[in-house]
């Protein structure tokens, strides 16, 4: 379960968070678009709806589980369809816990990367002018080096090839628009649902381990 739920969280925070903190630059509104992640021999598609200043959903399927991950504002709420229990977390919960691939909300980092980056090419990508910049820095305590394929028209990330750390990664997008209508059910949960406050348990982890430690194992004297 730990292992699926590091999945889970990892691709939401690298396909759907990336634009809950849009930049002022950015030429949209709202945007829908599909993705591909191959990262430690998984491939993991998913499809995301935008809509600014903060909200999104992207509808994930990590090894062979279909998850729903939904952002309002900074409640991140990560459920199966059909289900009748989900988990909330905030967004600081989702970025620690999807440190090993998150990348500093990945998307808007991969925009940055035009002025810090070189610009080594360009490439149509199904259609679309694309500019190839070449970067090499340190993110999030990573080294991160390979290339990323802008949009011409908007700095639309459309294809990303990085080794962050010891994690070779590739992103592709597809199927994108921008400033399309988005309906507003798409950002809202089940209403029979319930959802865990998992970000609530995960504060208090630490101490439970820790008093769970005073007490010795089991069968023990205290």
């Amino acid at each position: 379960m730990k292992a699926r739920l590091g999945i889970w969280l990892a691709v939401a925070a690298m396909t759907a968070q990336a634009w809950a903190q849009p930049a002022p630059a950015l030429p949209f509104k709202t945007a829908h678009w599909r993705c591909k992640i191959e990262a430690s021999g998984l491939s993991i598609p998913s499809e995301t709806w935008f809509r600014a200043p903060g909200q999104f959903r992207s509808v994930i399927n990590a090894a062979g589980h279909e998850m729903i991950s939904l952002v309002n504002g900074n409640d991140v709420f990560i459920f199966q369809p059909g289900a009748t229990i989900g988990m909330k977390l905030d967004r600081a919960t989702v970025r620690q816990q999807a440190k090993g691939i998150e990348s500093d909300d990945l998307i808007q980092q991969v925009r940055q990367w035009k002025a810090r980056g070189r610009k080594v090419g360009s490439e149509s990508l199904n259609g679309r002018e694309c500019d190839i910049y070449e970067i090499s820095e340190t993110v999030s305590g990573q080294a991160t080096k390979g290339k990323v394929w802008l949009w011409t028209k908007n700095d639309f990330p459309l294809r990303a090839a990085l080794q962050i750390g010891n994690l070779a990664t590739e992103m592709t997008m597809s199927e994108v628009e921008l400033d399309v209508p988005v309906a507003d059910e798409l950002f809202r949960t089940p209403p029979d649902m319930q959802f865990q406050d998992l970000g609530a348990l995960m504060k208090v982890l630490p101490e439970l381990q820790q008093l769970q430690n005073l007490r010795g194992p089991p069968g023990q004297p205290r």
